[in-house]
């Protein structure tokens, strides 16, 4: 319809108004066309609607579209946008140079409805956004529709645009608790610039560092592009008593800097082993006694020498599991349980179990004695 504004028309033919413009739109596919627009005649006057001129067009093959955002993210950048090829309706490819080097690529397959009102020939899935790994720093960030067949002859530039990214390390420090005979630490830890960390302990002044070196699956599904391990956990060495214990997470590439410390003071425990004798009981066939029992300067079993009567009764080991016992006691696992069969007649009988230091202990301590 030929109804748009022409003042400049008016002017020359005057009388007719100024709404006689027009502007059109058609989908076509790429190649050379011949484009020719006629005017209808209307009624009652006039017997033909007249050729108003023909052109010849070239439509490009090659793709279409724009860079819209490109914004730095954790370990690198995000950029978004579009892209059409207009040989096909399918999704196009698009490449990530970072300066000048491609580093990724992607689909655009993204519903995009502002794109397809714009381009109804084509639909609305032509949307894009695609990360790209890069260390930290300034960054010249480029994309690159790629394309397709039969027609085009170029892979059409959709923009660059210059992104700072951040290079600070980061993780998270989760236990810092006295352990058997030490502190006992760990955590993760990633630098964006080089895809691992080292993390520096200080005990009472002095310091220890420790590689990022234990398989956290956890922290590579929350952050898969940083493959390889980001977790550490080690216990420090360390006398028994209250100790200061610091944490901090060491920056190790061009850009960013050393998270700060986190600080916690922890009892070391030392001394003879310790527990609890919960229970003694008769049986169809003698006795059974049970509880736990725990050295603080070791993680492994403690063993228990039980005596009945005054006499040797036998050697047993409190290895079995106590969750609740781990729980108390964090760094030194939950084998520390025990259930001892014990034989015995129907007579009264005195039984007394001990414990038997692994450590800096002094004596080998009475856990319980039962009179059954």
């Amino acid at each position: 319809m030929a109804n748009a504004p022409r003042p400049d028309v008016a002017a020359v033919i005057p009388g007719y108004g100024n709404l006689h413009g027009f502007s059109s739109t058609f989908d076509v596919s790429p190649g050379v066309h011949s484009v020719c627009a006629f005017a209808l005649n209307a009624s009652p006057y006039g017997d033909t609607n007249p050729s108003l001129g023909c052109r010849s067009v070239t439509v490009s093959g090659d793709p279409v579209g724009s860079l819209d955002g490109a914004s730095a993210v954790l370990g690198g950048i995000r950029v978004s946008g579009w892209a059409i090829d207009p040989d096909t309706t399918s999704p196009v490819s698009v490449k990530v140079f970072v300066d000048g080097v491609a580093v990724a690529e992607g689909a655009a397959s993204e519903s995009r409805a502002d794109i397809a009102s714009v381009f109804p020939r084509y639909g609305a899935g032509h949307g894009y956004s695609v990360f790209a790994a890069t260390s930290g720093g300034s960054h010249r960030v480029c994309v690159e529709a790629v394309n397709l067949p039969p027609s085009g002859t170029i892979n059409r530039n959709l923009g660059c645009a210059v992104v700072v990214v951040s290079g600070q390390v980061f993780g998270n420090v989760e236990t810092i608790i006295g352990g058997p005979g030490g502190v006992f630490v760990s955590g993760w830890a990633i630098d964006p610039d080089t895809g691992d960390s080292i993390v520096r302990v200080t005990l009472d002044g002095a310091t220890v560092d420790i590689p990022t070196a234990r398989t956290r699956p956890d922290v590579t599904a929350a952050f898969p592009v940083f493959t390889g391990a980001h977790g550490f956990e080690k216990l420090i060495p360390a006398a028994g008593g209250a100790r200061r214990v610091c944490v901090t997470l060491l920056n190790q590439g061009a850009t960013g800097a050393d998270q700060p410390a986190v600080c916690r003071s922890v009892s070391v425990l030392s001394g003879n082993p310790f527990g609890n004798l919960e229970n003694a009981v008769r049986t169809g066939t003698g006795i059974s006694l049970s509880g736990w029992a725990l050295d603080p300067d070791v993680a492994g079993p403690v063993s228990i020498h039980v005596y009945v009567n005054g006499a040797w009764g036998g050697s047993f080991t409190a290895n079995g599991r106590r969750g609740d016992v781990g729980a108390a006691f964090p760094g030194y696992g939950s084998a520390h349980g025990f259930v001892i069969p014990l034989s015995a007649g129907q007579a009264p009988v005195s039984v007394c179990a001990y414990l038997i230091n692994q450590g800096p202990g002094s004596t080998n301590p009475l856990l319980g004695c039962r009179s059954l």
